[in-house]
């Protein structure tokens, strides 16, 4: 039988990656984490996505998605 594993990995830019895996069942989830702990990205088995920014105050000002595409663009130029 192979465990469920949780896996933490940090880069240089002080994003933290989160990895989960439940291998007998051929699943995994993919989470990426800003230096505030705000997730900015999501992927899974199925390779869906999808990617979140926020301003200073940690609001979301985007959201991507593969399923439905652009649902929040806020951000100015």
């Amino acid at each position: 039988m192979i465990e469920q594993t949780n896996i933490k990995i940090g880069n240089k830019e002080s994003k933290v990656i989160r990895y989960t895996m439940l291998l007998d069942e051929g699943v995994w989830y993919k989470f990426e984490y800003d230096s505030e702990g705000n997730e900015t990205y999501y992927e899974d088995y199925n390779y869906e996505w999808h990617e979140k920014k926020y301003d200073d105050r940690g609001n979301i000002i985007y959201f991507e998605s593969s399923r439905y595409g652009i649902l929040r663009d806020d951000r100015t130029n």
